[in-house]
Parts: structure tokens; C-alpha cells; sequence
């Protein structure tokens, strides 16, 4: 995420994951239908769409630590496409292998609250 939007990646980025509970709560998360809005500078912005507060915590660290990208599943996984999304699964461990920092989410079945904690690769 760039300018509170999304980017498509490219492989020599810099990058935080954010690995956090999804919960029972309505959220956004990447689709075919809005792939295209999203990638609309402030597209993520807290004030246009409902993004759990962990999410919106984690792009403040990014922000704060000078960084640029930050990668969550559920807005950079497409999530009505099976077949997508099993690939980018299958690529999870590269994803995570290259990261600068992971955030993590310690609260369990509450996106809600936020409550972060950073590992350094």
C-alpha cells in the first residue's frame, strides 16, 4: 500500500506483512469487483472504506517507520477468486521470506482492537 491505495508488487520492494485475525466482523477485503477502485490513491483511506483497526494501526506504523509498502492477506489476496487465491497462498512463505518487518496481531476474534506486535527478518 502506497498513498492509501493499492499497488500492484513489484519484486524488489521493501515490505511489512501485517499477519492479524479477520474475526466475524464485516471489513474489506480485495475482490474482482473492486480491484480497480482500490488502486485509486486514498482508496484506503479509514474515512471511505471500513478497514478493521488493526489494519488501520499498521498502516500508521509503516508510515511512522518511514516505509512505504505494507502487505495484508485480505486486501492483497483476491478473495473471490479460488484460483487466485490458492496461488497466492501457495506463496506465502515467499511472501513472508522477503519481508522487512512483520506486524502481528495479538488479540484473538477482536480485528476491532488494535494490539501490534513487530518482528524484525
Amino acid at each position: 500500500m502506497i498513498n492509501q491505495k493499492l499497488v500492484n508488487k513489484s519484486t524488489d520492494i521493501r515490505y511489512l506483512t501485517l499477519s492479524h485475525v479477520w474475526g466475524n466482523v464485516e471489513h474489506l477485503h480485495l475482490t474482482k469487483a473492486n480491484c480497480v477502485a482500490l488502486m485509486i490513491e486514498g482508496a484506503l483511506a479509514p474515512s471511505k472504506v471500513r478497514i478493521p483497526r488493526t489494519i488501520q494501526d499498521a498502516m500508521h506504523v509503516v508510515k511512522s517507520l518511514g516505509e512505504t509498502y505494507q502487505w495484508v492477506d485480505s486486501l492483497c489476496i483476491m478473495q473471490d477468486d479460488l484460483e487466485e487465491r490458492n496461488k497466492s497462498i501457495s506463496l506465502m512463505s515467499t511472501i513472508y521470506e522477503k519481508l522487512a518487518f512483520a506486524l502481528s496481531q495479538q488479540q484473538e476474534k477482536m480485528p476491532t482492537l488494535a494490539c501490534l506486535e513487530v518482528n524484525i527478518n
